[in-house]
């Protein structure tokens, strides 16, 4: 039996492995190498490469690449606007949109913005995240022609974004019939609207034959406008022509004067058809009211007529009946309206009632038929409202006063109704007289 081989304690020489020969051969190559290297490379290296050896055959322990960091993005809801001149744009929505979790606010800058242009909200405003802001630009009368283009800058932090609106600014188009095309270079206010009296109208339109009467009170005259061709057809001579109203059919132009006489003109061919002298009504003794100054055509043939005073602006309502040119005073139908004489008065788009107000504060009113016939109030809405003194504000006086007595506006109100007269919400009552010409005109 061959002795027992000890592998821990070899003699010196050559080492046999158990492989074979090669084997042994190829691991006493590597034994020299490594014993080479051990004596030529510092430990260090050895070190660094043998963890570089581990790693190469294990799992990557390296950590994952860290989140995006918030941000947004601008956009506009039109790239491009066209104004006119003296006109505004649409508005164009600034929206700030959040990207990767970002939730500051941003703030907006308009830059390069042409001279005579302005935006609404004014640069710089702030716009949060996730949020939009419409913003109107407007173009001054004088504002230069052209196009331009407008930055728009957000900026939240170290973060900033823009983006480009497009402007085009074109010339004002003036319109085909200007306002100015109807007015009165030659009126004098103190005649057309003295101080003291309640406003009146002064106009009246003819629908069938689009002809427009003034009545101008400073030039004693009444004067005719065609709406068709825009221009003056007529000059009608009335002496203290005051107030102007067609009749329900049509055919006639009732003439108020601060004189003593009504005036009828005929609409068909612009002459005066008749000139009615009144006498006048004395109430009291040594107190007579003569001066028609305002003229109310009613369906019935007869007119409401403002009859004011020779020496005073106060006046008092009277009935008027042009077949026999008599007057009938209406203040003891109402005298608890007409303690200071008779205020403000609108009548219906039909001709068939007249709303008639106090000359004083007291915000007393009602209404009358065509027959003179008080068929709702007089009616106290409180005080505080002078119903009287200009037409801009008569209406809305008459609307805070129906609004403040609210219960008995709602009962004025369904009176008015069942007469006829056309009635919107005012506040929770129906109690607001309309402002339209199908039913309480200026």
């Amino acid at each position: 039996m061959p002795p027992a081989t000890s592998w821990g304690s070899a003699p010196a020489g050559p080492a046999l492995s158990p492989h074979g020969p090669s084997a042994a051969r190829a691991e006493c190559s590597r034994g020299h190498l490594l014993g080479s290297l051990r004596q030529g490379v510092p430990a260090a290296v050895l070190l660094s490469l043998a963890w570089t050896c581990v790693g190469c055959g294990g799992a990557s322990s390296s950590s994952p690449p860290p989140p995006p960091a918030p941000d947004f993005t601008l956009s506009l809801s039109s790239n491009s606007i066209s104004i006119a001149q003296g006109a505004t744009s649409p508005s164009v929505n600034i929206s700030v949109n959040a990207v990767n979790g970002f939730t500051g606010a941003v703030q907006v800058m308009l830059s390069a913005v042409p001279v005579g242009v302005t935006s609404n909200p004014q640069s710089p405003f702030s716009v949060a995240a996730g949020a939009s802001t419409p913003v109107i630009f407007g173009a001054a009368a004088n504002a230069a022609t052209g196009s331009f283009t407008i930055s728009v800058q957000g900026a939240s932090g170290t973060l900033s974004h823009s983006a480009s609106l497009a402007l085009a600014i074109q010339g004002a188009v003036s319109p085909a019939l200007p306002r100015t095309a109807y007015a009165r270079t030659d009126s004098t206010s103190a005649s057309d609207d003295p101080f003291g009296e309640p406003h009146h109208r002064h106009i009246a339109y003819d629908p069938a034959n689009k002809h427009f009467f003034v009545a101008n009170r400073a030039m004693n005259r009444v004067e005719v406008f065609s709406t068709a061709s825009q221009s003056s057809v007529a000059q009608i001579s009335i002496p203290g022509a005051s107030s102007a109203d067609i009749s329900a059919d049509g055919s006639t132009v009732w003439v108020g004067t601060a004189l003593e006489e009504i005036v009828a003109i005929d609409t068909s061919s612009l002459r005066i058809r008749n000139r009615y002298s009144l006498t006048g009504l004395t109430p009291v003794p040594n107190t007579i009211f003569s001066r028609p100054l305002e003229v109310l055509s009613l369906s019935s043939g007869k007119s409401m007529v403002r009859l004011r005073q020779p020496v005073s602006s106060q006046a008092l309502l009277a009935l008027w009946d042009p077949s026999s040119n008599l007057l009938t005073n209406l203040t003891s139908t109402a005298p608890a309206l007409f303690q200071q004489g008779v205020g403000i008065l609108a009548r219906s788009g039909d001709h068939s009632k007249v709303l008639g107000a106090a000359n004083d504060s007291s915000g007393e009113l009602a209404l009358f038929d065509s027959a003179g016939t008080v068929v709702a109030g007089p009616l106290t809405l409180g005080a505080g409202f002078n119903l009287h003194r200009r037409s801009q504000l008569r209406r809305q006086s008459v609307c805070r006063a129906l609004s403040g007595k609210r219960e008995h506006a709602t009962s004025l109100a369904r009176r008015i109704s069942q007469t006829g007269c056309r009635l919107c919400s005012c506040s929770r009552a129906r109690s607001r007289v309309l402002n339209r010409r199908e039913s309480f005109v200026p």
